[in-house]
């Protein structure tokens, strides 16, 4: 219904305003042995 899709046009608005990389957070993730980034989102 309307009211349901209005809610997810915003939540869904919400997700990609959202910040997915933050400055100096790279420093965090664990590397493999080349010094790569290991992301769990890379396929």
């Amino acid at each position: 219904n309307k009211w349901l899709k209005t809610k997810v046009n915003e939540w869904q608005v919400r997700e990609m305003s959202r910040p997915t990389r933050r400055p100096m957070s790279h420093l965090n993730l664990p590397r493999d042995n080349k010094g790569r980034l290991i992301r769990s989102d890379v396929a």
